[in-house]
């Protein structure tokens, strides 16, 4: 569209007429963009928690505070959740292992990778690592023979 202002073209109405449109294309492709990678974000923590929950019942998420962390990256394997027991921060992510759905709990420098169905039995058997650790611990002096 020519802007004439006064029976001439008028360089600067044209340039702000021309930027205020493109300006408006852009903060709406932002806007939709946006609105779709938050529906993704839901949609992927819907998708963690259901498969959480075929693997550990409410009731047990519950009593260790589980939560989902944001969303950083849109995919599969980026939902992740955590929780603490005793000031040990416990994470738990989805991972693709040998070609099986997998399920990852890391604390601390220990990594255990275990299969959906021994989740929650290697959850509490590593909280009870951290629950017991004194009696866990061998003395210097009791490990000679």
């Amino acid at each position: 569209m020519e802007i004439v202002a006064y029976g001439s073209f008028n360089l600067d109405l044209a340039i702000d007429y021309t930027f205020g449109n493109w300006r408006q294309k852009q903060d709406s492709i932002a806007a939709a963009q946006i609105a779709a990678e938050q529906e993704a974000s839901k949609w992927l923590i819907s998708q963690f928690q259901s498969e959480l929950d075929d693997c550990l019942d409410r009731q047990f998420q519950t009593a260790l505070n589980m939560q989902t962390l944001p969303i950083s990256d849109l995919s599969v394997f980026s939902v992740v959740a955590h929780f603490e027991y005793k000031d040990v921060i416990f994470y738990l992510r989805r991972i693709n292992f040998s070609d099986t759905l997998q399920w990852e709990l890391s604390y601390t420098s220990n990594r255990i990778i275990c299969l959906p169905e021994y989740l929650k039995t290697q959850i509490l058997i590593e909280l009870g690592k951290i629950k017991n650790s004194k009696t866990l611990q061998i003395a210097p002096n009791e490990n000679k023979s």
